[in-house]
């Protein structure tokens, strides 16, 4: 019998260990879940395992949550991605990739057609990393779930994304907890807009639910039926 899902979360391998595992998933087309989570991978682990995923066509779920990847390892796993058309599920959050990798997520996001699931939670994405983030939602048909809490995101960040939202029909789960409360309830109003303007969310039968840590739970059912109205 084949392996099929490999947990290696709080294993301390670094990057030295996590080059011996890209080694072996540049051949391996069993894997399809690998979860890496607290494995101190910082740059130079997270490049080994982008020159996999460019050979690699069966994981489909990676995740990366609490390690030490930065921006150059969030390009390099940005541009494996944008060939890789397996991984569907990718956690990134608690890692070091700040609004310049972010943007190469984004640019990412532009022309991967498989991703339905972003973690980016806690990285500091700021304002331009959640813009960055709204352009690619405008062209993207695939994310149904993307995850931008504790990210420092005001309304300079909130506004272009809940613009994005205006004609993007495939996000149904967009949490941002951690933010400033003030700008998740400024998205509330746009998107009450949006779907008066563009009712593609009711034509869908899609749902955009905004997490908000504050309250401690998913939005009240009123503010979820005025949102689709």
């Amino acid at each position: 019998m084949s392996v099929t899902k490999l947990h290696l979360t709080n294993n301390k391998i670094g990057d030295e260990g996590v080059a011996r595992l890209a080694e072996m998933l540049k051949t391996n087309m069993t894997v399809t879940e690998l979860h890496l989570t607290n494995n101190r991978i910082g740059d130079e682990g997270a490049e080994r395992l982008a020159q996999a995923l460019k050979t690699n066509k069966a994981v489909a779920n990676l995740h990366l949550t609490n390690n030490r990847i930065g921006y150059e390892g969030t390009e390099r796993l940005g541009v494996a991605l944008k060939t890789n058309m397996a991984v569907t599920h990718l956690h990134l959050g608690f890692n070091l990739i700040g609004a310049e990798g972010a943007t190469q997520l984004a640019e990412m996001l532009k022309i991967n057609l498989a991703i339905t699931e972003l973690d980016l939670m806690y990285n500091k994405v700021g304002n331009e990393g959640a813009a960055q983030m709204a352009e690619a939602l405008k062209t993207n048909t695939t994310v149904t779930e993307l995850n931008l809490g504790c990210n420092e995101i005001s309304e300079k960040g909130m506004t272009p994304l809940a613009e994005a939202l205006k004609t993007n029909t495939s996000v149904t789960s967009l949490f941002l907890e951690g933010n400033p409360r003030r700008p998740i309830a400024q998205i509330l109003q746009l998107l009450r807009r949006n779907r008066l303007q563009v009712p593609v969310a009711v034509e869908n039968r899609k749902l955009v639910f905004v997490w908000c840590a504050q309250i401690g739970r998913g939005l009240p059912v009123e503010i979820l039926e005025m949102i689709m109205r």
